[in-house]
């Protein structure tokens, strides 16, 4: 049910795809090789199917099965030469491939995943910041050429568009999860990822409306959800807000993002206890970190129990947190609560630590009272 998500009045960042385009290809093959094989059938096994015409020719067929033959047994040295790690001689291969079968897709998309493979620090430790864009620049153009050559699926479209938006290309990326999405509307992703483009680029209209598809598709999205959530924060509406999250929350109960938002959303709305309570749902290694220690402090002044807020940055420090800016917060807070001594020790610590901002502080507490 989409009962709060509004419908407008108009309708950098993500992982490289790792599309397994090597297998990918085999597949397609396999249906081209069974293509051919129909074609060629009458002739293969006339005492079955019958005879074939007489005005019927093999020229064609056979040229073509001898071509898929090629293709095959290049593209299973492409995969030899990827596992043995030698992506050079897996480039040239495939070059020198692409070059004799100018008109194949699966040479493109074959050519497309190793790029991919190349542009990956865990695949190609050596390779430089530069070589890495280039790698998905040139992985980019090779989905271009496959979706020219045809057909287009919505699989391609969405591969194209995931490696456009990592080049910042973001109305080709817009492009290709329109295409991607028209093409298979049982897809939540698709306009997932188009959402994500928008938002990126602060067109929060088409981004909600976006998300709406994808949570009608899949109302088990989280993300998308979240994302309802924050663009209703960015809109300065935070009891729809909190609805998305609630939404969000009941999805992934573990996910920290959404108890943050969660946080957030209620500090906005004045409700400074159910702030508390998101916040204390999250796990220690998230409970303590800077922005959800911030938000507790938030809620607590918001409350007036400065007291509180100090017992929470204690609990963060005795854990083992050291971020000097934290340390900083709780000498803050202490002030705040009236035991100047400890905000004045939290203060030190903080400078000890490298934090030089700390130094007003320290000055502004070692003066007298008047």
């Amino acid at each position: 049910m989409l009962g709060h998500v509004r419908q407008p009045a108009t309708v950098r960042g993500s992982a490289l795809p790792r599309v397994p385009v090597l297998v990918g290809a085999i597949i397609v093959l396999a249906a081209a090789y069974a293509l051919v094989a129909v074609r060629l059938a009458p002739r293969l096994f006339p005492n079955i199917l019958g005879p074939s015409s007489p005005d019927d020719t093999p020229s064609a067929e056979t040229a073509e099965l001898a071509s898929l033959q090629a293709i095959e047994a290049i593209l299973a040295s492409v995969q030899q030469a990827v596992r043995d790690s030698e992506f050079d001689k897996a480039q040239t291969i495939l070059s020198a491939a692409i070059e004799q079968f100018p008109r194949d897709q699966t040479l493109r998309l074959a050519q497309a995943d190793l790029l991919i493979r190349l542009a990956q620090p865990g695949q190609n430790p050596e390779a430089s910041e530069a070589d890495r864009l280039a790698y998905q620049q040139s992985a980019y153009d090779a989905y271009l050429a496959a979706l020219e050559i045809g057909p287009r699926t919505p699989e391609m479209e969405f591969a194209a568009g995931s490696l456009a938006r990592s080049l910042g290309n973001s109305e080709a990326a817009i492009a290709h999860f329109s295409a991607a999405a028209a093409a298979d509307r049982t897809n939540a992703d698709y306009p997932l990822h188009l959402a994500q483009v928008y938002f990126s680029r602060e067109e929060f209209d088409q981004a909600e409306a976006q998300l709406a598809v994808a949570v009608s598709i899949d109302p088990a999205k989280a993300k998308a959800w979240g994302m309802l959530a924050e663009i209703a924060l960015r809109q300065n509406e935070p009891r729809l807000a909190a609805q998305h999250l609630e939404r969000a929350v009941a999805i992934e109960p573990s996910e920290p993002a959404w108890r943050i938002m969660q946080a957030r959303a209620y500090n906005r709305l004045t409700e400074p206890d159910k702030a508390l309570e998101a916040l204390a749902a999250l796990p220690d290694e998230s409970r303590f970190d800077k922005a959800a220690l911030r938000l507790a402090g938030q809620a607590c002044g918001l409350s007036r129990q400065p007291d509180q807020a100090l017992a929470i940055y204690e609990q963060a420090l005795a854990s083992g947190v050291s971020d000097p800016e934290i340390m900083l917060d709780a000498a803050g807070w202490a002030e705040r609560a009236g035991n100047i001594e400890r905000a004045l020790e939290l203060a030190r610590q903080a400078r000890m630590a490298g934090f030089e901002q700390a130094e007003n502080m320290i000055r502004r507490l070692q003066q007298p009272n008047p």
